[in-house]
């Protein structure tokens, strides 16, 4: 069984694990950082290392509150991880569960809000960017379909809480271009829409509160751009 060293930096970080030739973390290790005025808990890394950084599986607990646990690469998070954040106030994120690449969320992964909120689908870069996602709100409204830049654009099938449906084109989270609006009760409308509401007549008064589920809803998309992720403490 390889033998465990521990490590007493400078700047009074401590490793205590297995080390390479050249005394770098290499095999299993626990890396715990010094501690800092107004942190919510002790940056610690429990985990595999390779070549004196994080490689294979382990486990950041942040100073901020956040936590990752999954795949590192080179030093990065990379490969299937949980991120979640301490952070919980109104419709912020709370729990990323799925791929990263290069330490930021991309390919298939779930993220669930504060609010309930919920988005399953592809992420690029750090952003929500899909053909077909599905948004479930709160309310157990959903939206399926295309997604960019952190919001529905494109050809999507938004379904409401009382069962009204909208089937069309979106942009920037609200209804724009040509739609379908099909009524619980069966009757259904074409037409184009703009900035959310329909254009070319006095939208119904189940469309009107359907416009106002849309924009009350989007707020947890938004916000959840503003989110981050730490790095390396």
């Amino acid at each position: 069984m390889p033998e465990k060293i521990r490590i007493n930096y400078d700047n009074e970080d401590i490793y205590e694990g297995e080390l390479d030739n050249e005394d770098r973390p290499h095999g299993r290790g626990v890396y715990t950082h010094h501690t800092e005025a107004g942190e919510i808990q002790v940056g610690v890394y429990d985990g595999e290392w390779q070549n004196g950084k994080k490689h294979g599986e382990g486990t950041h607990h942040y100073r901020n509150g956040d936590v990752y646990k999954g795949s590192w690469q080179n030093g990065l998070r990379h490969g299937h991880g949980t991120y979640t954040y301490h952070k919980k106030t109104a419709n912020q994120s709370v729990k990323y569960v799925g791929n990263w690449e290069n330490d930021q969320k991309h390919g298939k992964g779930t993220m669930t809000f504060s609010n309930g909120d919920t988005y399953e689908g592809d992420w690029k870069n750090n952003n929500m960017e899909s053909k077909r996602s599905i948004y479930t709100y709160k309310d157990n409204s959903k939206y399926e379909g295309a997604w960019k830049n952190d919001d529905k654009n494109g050809e999507g099938v938004l379904t409401y809480s009382n069962g009204d449906v909208y089937e069309g084109q979106f942009k920037d989270g609200k209804r724009h271009g040509k739609g379908t609006y099909k009524f619980s009760q069966g009757q259904s409308k074409v037409g184009y829409y703009v900035d959310d509401k329909r254009v070319g007549g006095k939208p119904t008064s189940s469309e009107q509160a359907a416009t106002t589920t849309t924009s009350n809803a989007t707020y947890s998309e938004n916000d959840a751009r503003s989110d981050g992720e730490h790095t390396d403490d």
